[in-house]
């Protein structure tokens, strides 16, 4: 497994991720952290350079997650993928859970899984009203198998923490788009689901990570209903949608 873990402007939570990586009960794993053009590169790689050879570390001028997303998978050498953002956090039977579905399932191309959330401060929290100290799975259930109309109806809800996706079906669809800046994710299920043949994505529902909520997480902004939208007029314009996907 290799863990890929972008970061920008996170060096303040990139210990702690890391070392949720390190905590694995599963520890045939690498990590590959990609510096997205910080401006705290220095702190970062300070960070980074207590870990040794435990972490492989690369710099890139600011370019987007997408782009960082994809670095890290070129450099890695892992048969799996797994993801995480630098201020989340995996639980320590993460890997071994994820791992053990994809070899339970070798038709998945990839299987997301539950998480809690958690909020990182008071202000925090109360902004994230309805949405701390619960489940992923508990806000937006997963039923049925995943599809593209199934995402699109809310029946399922891909996410990025703890994700982990077969690294050659992530090459063979492209990889993340480097063009869209945000919701990256979102175009990239949306792909792998239309490529050809199409891929499959599974869902755990044991809880194995748990994310920050921040008051500066990018999903508050108000802009990025905008984005969404974005992904789906492209996935419009570029896959071969039937009928009842369009």
């Amino acid at each position: 497994v290799s863990v890929i873990i972008p970061s920008y402007k996170t060096t303040q939570y990139i210990g702690a991720a890391i070392d949720s990586v390190l905590n694995q009960t599963f520890q045939d794993f690498e990590i590959v952290v990609v510096s997205d053009g910080c401006p705290d590169s220095a702190a970062l790689e300070e960070l980074i350079r207590s870990y040794g050879t435990r972490v492989k570390y690369i710099w890139q001028s600011n370019r987007g997650t997408g782009v960082a997303r994809n670095t890290a998978i070129r450099a890695a050498a892992g048969k799996y993928i797994v993801q995480l953002d630098a201020d989340d956090l995996l639980d320590p039977k993460c890997l071994e859970s994820q791992v053990r579905m994809m070899r339970e399932h070798p038709e998945y191309d990839a299987v997301y899984c539950n998480s809690f959330n958690f909020a990182d401060s008071p202000a925090a929290a109360a902004q994230w009203r309805g949405h701390d100290q619960k489940y992923y799975l508990e806000l937006f259930p997963s039923e049925g198998p995943v599809s593209f109309c199934s995402i699109l109806e809310g029946r399922t809800a891909p996410r990025v923490l703890g994700s982990i996706l077969k690294r050659e079906t992530l090459v063979r669809i492209g990889m993340h788009d480097e063009v869209e800046r945000f919701a990256e994710d979102l175009d990239l299920w949306l792909r792998m689901l239309k490529a050809d043949p199409p891929g499959q994505i599974g869902y755990n529902r044991e809880s194995l990570g748990r994310y920050r909520l921040r008051l500066d997480n990018y999903t508050l902004d108000a802009g990025y209903s905008r984005r969404l939208l974005a992904v789906l007029d492209k996935a419009g314009r570029e896959l071969d949608l039937t009928p009842e996907e369009r």
